[in-house]
């Protein structure tokens, strides 16, 4: 009976140790690598991007200047400055010069480094640009 009564007591002392811890521990899972915001494209296209041979400046009113250098033996090389109107859709860039001339490039934001990306579908020429020159 002694027994029987001190295996009792060990039973009832576990069950309240275990109940003044309280539950489990809650682990809270990895977040894993945070995603960083970027964004939208009418406001990530907005500045100055350049490269040795053009440079296109986006403004935020929707107003564009661009300067396409042509290659030539010995600079300074002939360019040719264009400015107008732009619109985004798509992912394509619809220019309108002071002409009225029309122009559709498509075009692709990188973010490490920031780059601009334009292509003409129609004559194929492509240009890659650095944000802030």
């Amino acid at each position: 009976m002694r027994l029987v009564r001190v295996l009792g007591l060990v039973a009832l002392s576990l069950t309240l140790s275990t109940a003044a811890c309280g539950d489990k521990e809650t682990v809270q899972p990895d977040p894993g690598p945070t995603q960083v915001q970027r964004p939208p494209d009418s406001e990530a296209i907005i500045g100055s991007w350049g490269a040795a041979n053009s440079r296109i400046s986006l403004q935020a009113d929707g107003r564009y200047t661009w300067e396409l250098i042509r290659p030539c033996g010995q600079p300074p090389c002939p360019s040719t400055k264009t400015t107008g109107t732009y619109t985004l859709q798509r992912n394509n860039l619809y220019l309108k010069d002071a002409q009225g001339n029309d122009r559709v490039l498509s075009y692709q934001i990188a973010w490490d480094p920031r780059t601009l990306t334009l292509r003409d579908p129609r004559s194929n020429e492509q240009w890659r640009m650095t944000f802030g020159q």
